[in-house]
């Protein structure tokens, strides 16, 4: 386990236990069970505080393409990471690749993948690889007819000292890097070109989508989970509350630590519940079926002193609404 590892742990342990103050799970269900905190709870003051200084550039990388209907080679398209990048008017230096993972395509463009870049830290020694974070940028290193492969390469500031320090990786939150594919991927396999190993790509068609969000609230692309292993969720940001629907295992469809009520969404029994202390957040929660669930949780904003969130008539709406 690393620095980031243990932070992120203990952050999300807290909020778990904000929400079951009744129970006290095991660290790694702890993991699996609050991620998603990142930008749907309280502890995400704490968090994007924390994360000002880190820089995240999102670079759609154009190539050229591979004609299907001309015979393939073993690569095509081959992209080598460029040394060094221009960036805000500095030079920033080729320090490496970057971890990525849940790859989802574009909603708005079949030809573009989304990936989540780590973001970790370096050494002292980078000086502003440390202050400010590095630059991620993600490519496609080959594509043709089989398979397309993808990498993220770090850029930061030139050498500034030789100090032997490690940077912290506090609350450094995953950046969103799009790359633009010479054509959809189909049916081809997305491979992780550092690791040499594929990564399953989720389809923003398999997931449902409301379609009676209020005015004024954005998002809403398919992304996979942060917090529960193999769901997918959307999220939406408002002025009156942040939205996130998760969809997975019927473990979704557990209550939050005080139920408000029972209801009805989309012909199946839900609860309305929150957790203590937060009563417009509120988490409306059913099972599709015996094995999948649908969970729709607000996160209310406070507005001068005023607490503006959606009721939960206005959720339960919104959640019927859903295709």
């Amino acid at each position: 386990m690393n620095d980031q590892d243990l932070q992120n742990r203990l952050a999300r342990a807290g909020e778990h236990y904000r929400r079951h103050p009744g129970e006290l799970p095991d660290l790694d269900a702890v993991l699996d069970a609050a991620r998603h905190e990142q930008h749907r709870h309280r502890v995400w003051l704490t968090t994007a505080a924390a994360a000002i200084g880190v820089v995240g550039v999102v670079v759609a990388v154009q190539l050229t393409g591979h004609d299907r209907n001309r015979p393939s080679t073993a690569q095509s398209s081959v992209q080598t990471p460029p040394t060094s990048i221009q960036h805000s008017g500095k030079t920033l230096t080729y320090v490496g690749e970057e971890v990525w993972s849940k790859p989802v395509l574009d909603e708005s463009n079949a030809n573009k993948v989304i990936v989540y870049a780590d973001v970790n830290g370096g050494t002292s020694k980078w000086g502003e690889y440390c202050g400010t974070g590095t630059t991620a940028v993600a490519r496609v290193v080959s594509q043709n007819a089989t398979a397309v492969r993808i990498a993220v390469a770090k850029y930061a500031v030139g050498m500034t000292n030789n100090g032997p320090i490690a940077c912290a990786d506090t609350f450094r939150l995953p950046v969103p890097l799009t790359v633009t594919l010479a054509q959809p991927l189909g049916d081809r396999p997305l491979i992780d070109a550092t690791h040499d190993v594929p990564r399953k790509v989720l389809d923003p068609k398999t997931v449902l989508k409301p379609t009676d969000v209020p005015t004024g609230y954005t998002g809403g692309q398919a992304t996979w989970s942060s917090d529960v292993t193999g769901a997918a969720e959307r999220y939406y940001h408002g002025s009156r509350s942040d939205l996130t629907f998760t969809f997975g295992s019927a473990s979704l469809s557990k209550p939050l630590q005080h139920i408000v009520r029972h209801a009805t969404v989309r012909g199946h029994d839900a609860t309305v519940s929150y957790s203590g202390g937060f009563s417009e957040d509120i988490q409306i929660a059913w099972n599709e079926d015996s094995t999948h669930a649908v969970a729709l949780y607000q996160m209310g904003h406070d507005q001068k002193g005023e607490l503006a969130a959606l009721s939960a008539d206005q959720l339960i709406q919104i959640a019927n609404s859903i295709r």
